[in-house]
């Protein structure tokens, strides 16, 4: 039988979650994953033969899916103090409540946080910048929105109403000084949890989170300078995200190797990153950290993109093997997947205007 405190919080869940409004919330839902270890593989259309109806009988087919490996289990742990007393009372009162409302916040948070991570890095990724609008991260301008907006429409299938804005609250504090911008004048709604709408531009809604990327790092493991070349090469790992055209900044163990102000990358492949330099030839594998100097806002087609979701998280109580309380654990499992094309990146610069 399931602790009768993990019900109680779970009665608070289901109320909540009937009432959440997140990233991953916006795309398409859909069905749920089976359980706990399960792998979600979402196919291409492209890989399913169809054949008339009873025409033909066809072998088992092998599926081809997405390059993305989907994250069937993420768990993060609500650590509370539980003595025997509060299970006794069955955690009458708000606390229940309370935590529950956290635990959901935290959790969705983190969804979005990786599905607005998968995003910019994964789905909007090219190593010619491609699907990147004013990404040398200058001032935002109407401009910028109407390229990304024209440059998603031109996407077969696409259609207006599937669009959707999502930025960091620092690109937010420009987008009062941008002509085009229509501000959501209704009060928020009562009782609901997420991101929110703060208008649209051009007739595309524009949600609010903190959730885009802003300086997201990406980890390295040497770098190489070359005067005659003038060039300063960075060894990354495959899915760094970071396309020509976006300003950098560089460190590493030694100090030889760092790009202290921002530069600008002039190209990149699969695991290499290089910007200019006309520093004296040195290099050394070691680990490092690249910084991207701004905001990854993002602009995509919501229903190109896909989310499979459990539509009501699960809880458990969790006992400390070395004390006499235990953990409170709020759990989704989760997957998405999305089509090449259908995000694009607005880059905006890293602080508030």
């Amino acid at each position: 039988m399931a602790d009768a405190r993990s019900k109680k919080v779970l009665s608070a869940l289901a109320d909540l979650a009937s009432r959440t409004n997140y990233v991953a919330d916006k795309v398409n839902q859909l069905r749920e994953p089976l359980g706990t270890g399960d792998i979600i593989e979402v196919p291409n259309i492209g890989s399913l033969t169809v054949t008339a109806n009873g025409a033909t009988q066809t072998t088992p087919q092998s599926v081809t899916t997405s390059i993305l490996s989907c994250q069937a289990s993420l768990h993060p742990a609500i650590f509370a103090e539980l003595p025997a007393a509060d299970q006794a009372q069955l955690l009458d009162g708000n606390w229940a409540a309370q935590l529950a409302s956290q635990a959901l916040i935290q959790l969705r948070n983190s969804i979005d946080t990786t599905l607005c991570n998968y995003l910019a890095a994964s789905l909007a990724y090219d190593s010619a910048a491609a699907y990147h609008d004013n990404v040398a991260s200058d001032s935002l301008a109407i401009a910028d929105f109407a390229n990304a907006i024209g440059a998603l429409l031109a996407q077969g299938g696409a259609a207006m109403d599937n669009l959707a804005v999502f930025l960091h609250p620092f690109a937010y504090a420009s987008m009062v000084s941008i002509s085009g911008w229509q501000p959501n004048g209704a009060a928020a709604e009562a009782g609901k949890l997420g991101i929110p709408l703060a208008g649209s531009v051009m007739g595309v809604p524009v949600f609010i989170t903190a959730s885009v990327p802003r300086r997201r790092t990406v980890a390295s493991t040497a770098w190489a300078i070359v005067d005659a070349a003038n060039t300063h090469t960075i060894t990354v790992a495959v899915g760094h995200g970071i396309v020509p055209g976006i300003r950098v900044t560089f460190d590493t163990v030694t100090a030889a190797g760092d790009i202290p102000t921002t530069a600008t990358v002039t190209s990149v492949t699969a695991t290499t990153v290089v910007t200019a330099n006309t520093g004296v030839d040195a290099n050394a594998t070691e680990a490092g950290t690249i910084t991207i100097e701004g905001c990854e806002n993002l602009v995509f087609d919501r229903s190109q993109v896909h989310v499979g979701m459990q539509k009501m998280p699960g809880a458990r109580i969790v006992p400390f093997y070395d004390k006499t309380s235990d953990a409170l654990q709020v759990s989704s499992l989760w997957g998405r997947v999305g089509r090449a094309g259908y995000a694009r990146v607005l880059m905006s610069p890293p602080s508030s205007a």
